[in-house]
């Protein structure tokens, strides 16, 4: 997916230029995904809604 694509240049980027053992990574967005399900646009509590990605790599705590 673009989102990996994206993650990997930047993890790629930090590792580099030597700055990926000091550099605590975070993605994630405010909300989740709405196409069009259940007639909603967002702001429900739907499952496609409570659903947000969340990535995190911490340098020495979190597997790379």
């Amino acid at each position: 997916s673009y989102i990996d694509d994206i993650a990997g240049e930047m993890m790629d980027h930090l590792d580099e230029q030597v700055l990926r053992e000091n550099t605590v990574v975070m993605f994630t967005t405010d909300r989740g995904v709405h196409l069009g399900e259940n007639a909603t646009i967002k702001q429900s509590n739907y499952e496609v809604s409570a659903r947000v990605p969340l990535l995190i790599n911490i340098p020495g705590v979190t597997a790379p």
